[in-house]
């Protein structure tokens, strides 16, 4: 009778306990929230006191962790357009862990810029440090931009309905985007003045998409196709968009002073 009892007892408790799984780890989390083994570290990788010493080296290192902060930007701005067009709760929670991490680079960077503006370096690189004040100031209002259109896929989850119209303009339009975001981070990197050029047309696109399709959605208001809800959210999202390609170009654009 106890092994029957107990084979019982634990069949039970598998009917009871297994449709409250998902809500007990849940619980369990906001309890013991402990660390995920995914996220981006909060610290620098490349700088240390140790680097100060020599002058050349601390630049290379300065070089390296902006390159790191690049990579985190463009990822965020990535996740947060697909957190919006499939409505995934999980990638805006990492958009916004991510972003507290850019936060953190850009006073970190910029406080390590300014120290080593004071040390003995060359002209050459006295340039290049000054160059990047703008690019970190360019990357962090990039991943803020992410943080916004995050927070927008938040609020199409709750409910605000998007025409499937409005939809595919967004990922035309940040399709675009995201590739001259690649195109300008590429250009800092390689230092290649020739196809910085390239990014004017591909900004004056961007911006003239915008407004077309800014006109083109006040229509679908004004015929009762969309909501004022939705319609504040599309615009603020394509408002965002022009505002990165503006950075991508900010970025590509820093070479020019070497």
């Amino acid at each position: 009778q106890i092994p029957n009892f107990h084979t019982f007892f634990n069949i039970l408790a598998v009917a009871v306990l297994l449709p409250l799984s998902r809500y007990l780890v849940t619980a369990v989390e906001k309890v013991l929230p402990g660390s995920d083994p995914g996220a981006e570290p909060m610290r620098l990788m490349f700088i240390d006191e140790k680097v100060f010493a020599t002058p050349p080296i601390a630049v290379a290192h300065v070089i390296r962790e902006v390159d790191r902060m690049a990579d985190l930007s463009a990822t965020n701005i990535r996740d947060a357009i697909d957190a919006f067009l499939n409505k995934d709760e999980e990638l805006i929670r990492t958009v916004l862990s991510r972003e507290k991490v850019v936060d953190y680079l850009n006073h970190e960077i910029t406080r390590t810029l300014v120290h080593i503006n004071q040390l003995e370096i060359t002209p050459e690189d006295k340039q290049i440090v000054g160059s990047l004040f703008h690019v970190v100031n360019d990357l962090e209002r990039i991943s803020d931009h992410a943080e916004n259109i995050a927070e927008y896929a938040s609020a199409r989850i709750e409910g605000i309905p998007f025409s499937e119209t409005a939809l595919s303009e967004l990922r035309e339009m940040s399709a675009k985007v995201l590739y001259m975001l690649e195109l300008g981070i590429s250009v800092y990197r390689d230092r290649d003045k020739r196809r910085a050029k390239a990014l004017e047309p591909l900004e004056q696109e961007i911006n003239n998409m915008e407004k077309h399709l800014r006109n083109t959605h006040i229509g679908r208001l004004n015929n009762g196709q969309c909501s004022a809800s939705s319609g504040m959210i599309f615009i603020e999202t394509i408002s965002n968009l022009e505002r990165v390609a503006d950075h991508s170009t900010n970025i590509a654009y820093s070479i020019l002073s070497d």
